[in-house]
């Protein structure tokens, strides 16, 4: 859901195709399943301060490593056409971040979210 904006100018059939083909070949699995934990056992406080999920998703991804939206289909070598999605070349990307716990990451994150009572 997070890079479903990237095919916002397509209607839902044409985009969910493509959105399965970039999660099947998603080499970030374990940090998007590490960041929805952590969401999970942080939602009531973060409900309390008004984020929403998509804020987290947005705060959490650079720290663990996963591309931003904006650059996420050029470093993976997908490519958009005949509104599919293609690689050119499949590209070796590994996150490029130390080991990090729960509280690593939320510590993270409150750099970019604005709390009342962290």
């Amino acid at each position: 859901a997070y890079y479903s904006s990237l095919f916002s100018h397509l209607p839902q059939k044409q985009r969910s195709p493509m959105l399965t083909s970039l999660w099947q070949h998603d080499p970030f699995h374990n940090e998007w399943h590490f960041l929805t934990g952590v969401y999970s056992t942080l939602r009531n406080l973060l409900n309390q301060e008004n984020i929403s999920f998509k804020d987290w998703i947005s705060s959490a991804v650079e720290p663990l490593g996963i591309p931003v939206k904006g650059k996420y289909m050029q470093l993976l070598g997908w490519k958009v056409a005949n509104n599919t999605v293609t690689r050119d070349q499949i590209q070796a990307v590994k996150p490029a971040l130390k080991p990090i716990d729960e509280l690593g990451l939320f510590s993270q994150c409150l750099k970019k979210l604005t709390v009342a009572n962290p």
